[in-house]
């Protein structure tokens, strides 16, 4: 079954990055990388895909344009007209304001190409479009559509015309009904865009939580709830249930058990968001959210999760040095025959001893007596 994944390695492994100190010696760290692909596979497909398709288009041009050598400060200047070079540079100076984070000069770049109708590499196109759709910039998308209609209209045909690019920008500028309808007909149309749609999805829904905007909460739950029903895609149900888990408001993680008793189905999802769930409380000392996630999974007996979830919590608090929280841990493992690993046996009893030395220091220290004082009154 899904559900029985060998999770404890897993969870550990992610909070390592994060906060604790002592994973680093855990055994299966081959499967670590696979897991975590399967943990964030939207994010880091879109990542990975845009990263390789940069740099194999970044080579090219290196190997077939020797010695390139354009300053990105010379589109700065009015003067300086892009017309002058070639798509190789006209592409260089793309990847350099990409690197350095220059959304500004990625934006001036593409309004001089459309000016001069060059239509720069697809890569750049795409990235261009996100930087657009994510500040709400409709009409740069707007003027990158007719481009690509005129000068790579094959690109334009492969990605539905921008349109899932266009509703992110309107849900941005706060028009998610059209937005919520653009982005199911490209679902629907486009199997290709399904991924961007739901990583798309992923981020706004982060936002509508955090905004505590309910009416479009409960409109973009009723679209994931179409997509999980209609083509068994469970993905943005999940990103709803892990975002209103972690939220502070009772509403929004009563909502979240609710998508776990509504949908049996969304268990196999939501299993790879709770190494994440874990690791963000820990990293932010919420333990509290890591005690009420092992209730969840308690009650929807998913004992495997619990298990890494129990040991994860008992390393963070073997890291705090909370001896309280460590024994009650260990006592309640013992009772239910859960495994400490041998390297939480020997932090615990490390823990336990110098605890103990601690009661002995203070035990054989003298007591502190308080100075005489000489007094000398004069009568």
């Amino acid at each position: 079954m899904a559900l029985q994944i060998p999770f404890k390695r897993c969870i550990f492994h992610c909070l390592r990055i994060n906060t604790l100190t002592g994973i680093n010696s855990l055994r299966y760290k081959n499967n670590f990388h696979d897991r975590m692909l399967t943990m964030e596979e939207d994010s880091l497909d879109e990542f990975t895909t845009q990263l390789l398709q940069k740099k194999i288009e970044k080579w090219s041009a290196r190997k077939t344009v020797p010695k390139i050598s354009v300053d990105i400060k010379q589109v700065d200047d009015p003067t300086h007209n892009i017309s002058d070079l070639g798509i190789d540079k006209i592409n260089n100076l793309f990847h350099e304001a990409i690197e350095y984070n220059d959304n500004s000069q990625i934006l001036e770049l593409i309004e001089q190409c459309i000016s001069i109708k060059v239509c720069p590499s697809t890569s750049n196109i795409l990235y261009t479009l996100t930087v657009c759709s994510q500040s709400g910039n409709i009409i740069s998308i707007r003027n990158i559509e007719k481009l690509c209609r005129q000068q790579c209209p094959e690109v334009l045909a492969m990605n539905s015309n921008f349109r899932h690019f266009v509703a992110e920008a309107i849900w941005v500028k706060g028009n998610t009904n059209e937005a919520l309808i653009l982005f199911r007909e490209v679902y629907k149309e486009n199997t290709f865009l399904r991924r961007k749609i739901r990583l798309m999805l992923k981020n706004l829904i982060v936002g509508v939580v955090a905004n505590r905007s309910e009416v479009i909460l409960h409109n973009t739950m009723k679209f994931a709830e179409e997509l999980a029903k209609e083509y068994k895609d469970f993905y943005p149900l999940a990103c709803i249930w892990q975002t209103c888990f972690l939220s502070e408001w009772f509403t929004d993680q009563c909502l979240a058990l609710d998508l776990l008793n509504k949908y049996n189905e969304l268990f196999k999802a939501v299993v790879h968001r709770i190494p994440y769930v874990v690791a963000v409380s820990l990293h932010n000392h919420q333990a509290e959210v890591v005690y009420r996630l092992l209730e969840i999974l308690l009650k929807f007996e998913m004992k495997s999760q619990y298990v890494g979830v129990l040991l994860a919590l008992l390393d963070y608090q073997i890291h705090q040095k909370n001896i309280r929280r460590c024994v009650e841990i260990v006592r309640w493992s013992e009772q239910n025959d859960i495994e400490l690993l041998p390297i939480h046996h020997q932090k615990y009893l490390k823990l336990l001893l110098s605890y103990k030395d601690d009661i002995l220091d203070i035990k054989n220290k003298k007591p502190i007596k308080p100075p005489r004082l000489k007094t000398h009154f004069k009568f």
